[in-house]
């Protein structure tokens, strides 16, 4: 009886040991898993950011040239401003090259996201500014 028992107890110490290793490899490999699938979420949340900063960029140079707009109506010879939209730093200035017609140039910055912007105003027989040639520049 006693050697039936040793055989049992040996047997089912190799069977743990071999348990073990198994659960140990699993471990291991699940573990490689998660930091493969961080990393993608990382970069994939990076990316993200990147487009929305660079969308936040566009709509402050949309306010810039909106500001350049309004104080072309009553400025003379040249304007300067600048400001801030959505946390988008931005800075326009023009210049009167005609009668009826003013160049602007809007820059905007966020992080690493900087934009230029170049347009006419145009005032045409009378009638309102006009936006007109608008160019969007990578700076």
């Amino acid at each position: 009886m006693l050697i039936i028992h040793r055989l049992r107890t040996s047997r089912t110490g190799r069977g743990d040991r071999g348990s073990v290793a198994l659960a140990v490899a699993v471990i291991v490999i699940l573990a490689g898993l998660t930091a493969v699938m961080l990393t993608r979420d990382a970069a994939d949340l990076r990316q993200s950011r990147g487009v929305q900063d660079r969308a936040a960029v566009i709509g402050a140079l949309d306010v810039a040239m909106a500001d350049g707009s309004a104080l072309a109506a009553v400025e003379s010879r040249s304007l300067s401003d600048e400001g801030d939209a959505g946390g988008v730093a931005w800075r326009v200035t023009g210049e009167l090259v005609g009668p009826d017609e003013w160049q602007l140039i809007a820059t905007a910055t966020r992080g690493n996201v900087r934009r230029r912007a170049e347009a006419s105003l145009v005032r045409r027989n009378g009638s309102g500014w006009l936006v007109t040639d608008w160019q969007v520049h990578a700076s």
